[in-house]
């Protein structure tokens, strides 16, 4: 089986990647699986792995379990908890300006207007 694993945020920039294609062996069939096969081959993801313990994933663009079943050809997504970009802040007298720095995939945007980006806090950019 190969899957296609995908690395996000601060994991993708200690790891000096973004992605990788992994041809996986019979016996990896879980998310935790996958986890254990790259802790056991990759020593990079093995440390990151083990400072990250509340990393989460996706199968094919949705939130998954460690117990999720993997198939042949699946997209497996690793992030740290909070991810985005940073916000600084400028003070001027009493007002304070915040600047974001977004990080925002427009493939993965569905089709509405692009000026407008809502995020899973129900505000909007």
């Amino acid at each position: 089986m190969k899957v296609k694993v995908l690395y996000f945020a601060s994991l993708k920039e200690r790891l000096l990647k973004g992605e990788d294609t992994v041809e996986l062996p019979e016996d990896v069939k879980t998310v935790e699986d996958l986890i254990n096969y790259l802790s056991e081959n990759d020593a990079a993801l093995n440390a990151a792995f083990e400072e990250m313990p509340r990393l989460r994933f996706a199968v094919n663009q949705e939130m998954a379990k460690e117990s999720t079943p993997l198939k042949d050809g699946d997209e497996v997504a690793f992030f740290p908890p909070v991810t985005g970009g940073s916000i600084l802040t400028k003070q001027r007298g009493s007002r304070v300006s915040l600047f974001a720095e977004i990080s925002y995939d427009w493939r993965r945007t569905p089709s509405r207007d692009r000026n407008e980006i809502a995020c899973d806090c129900n505000c909007k950019i």
